[in-house]
């Protein structure tokens, strides 16, 4: 798809300055552990660091198939600071991100979910805030060139309601004549209450490699 979902756009940073170690702990099993400014590609504003933790799974399940997933979750503190998405209000105290993500492909499907949750403590709230998203997401590679997907997602958010909550389908169209050439054909389908024609909408991208 065009981009990633409303969750993980809205909960977490396109790119942060920081570390991270990674490992295999067996055949199947992998981790990942990190520590982050927390508030992107600029210098740390709050002298606090962001943590984030992941343990992986991944393994054949037959000649072609495969299948992986993980359960993440992260803590960290702000000073009046937005996600990278920009789609929630500031972050003035702790921010803590869990979740889960589950994915098969094999030469003909893919199938894939993730859960998404926040509790968040925007500047100007007196309480705090419980944000849950997920996605299900299902392919079909009509031969190694091209493949249709489908997804729906969701974005919830107990204090903000109808100012951030969304509901939308998209269908999609990934070819690649070349090996060099990538093209994205989305179309985007709201499903709110109250949604309407005009809310609709197609993107397309290209990309060109050298």
């Amino acid at each position: 798809f065009y981009r990633r979902t409303f969750a993980v756009v809205a909960l977490t940073q396109e790119r942060d300055f920081g570390i991270r170690f990674a490992g295999d702990l067996s055949e199947t099993m992998n981790y990942s552990l990190g520590m982050f400014n927390g508030n992107g590609l600029t210098r740390n504003n709050d002298n606090n660091f962001y943590y984030v933790g992941r343990l992986g799974y991944n393994t054949e399940i037959d000649e072609s198939g495969n299948i992986e997933g993980g359960l993440n979750f992260s803590y960290g503190e702000l000073s009046n600071s937005s996600i990278a998405g920009g789609i929630l209000p500031n972050i003035d105290g702790d921010r803590i991100t869990y979740g889960g993500d589950i994915r098969f492909e094999n030469e003909q499907l893919i199938l894939a979910t993730e859960v998404l949750g926040a509790e968040l403590e925007y500047t100007g709230f007196a309480e705090a805030d419980n944000v849950f998203g997920f996605h299900v997401t299902g392919g079909y590679k009509i031969d190694n060139n091209s493949t249709l997907l489908a997804r729906y997602e969701t974005l919830q958010s107990d204090l903000l309601g109808a100012g951030i909550d969304q509901d939308r389908i998209l269908l999609g169209y990934t070819g690649d004549p070349t090996p060099q050439t990538r093209y994205r054909i989305n179309y985007l389908l709201p499903v709110n209450d109250g949604s309407e024609f005009k809310d609709h909408g197609v993107v397309v991208t290209m990309s060109l490699a050298f």
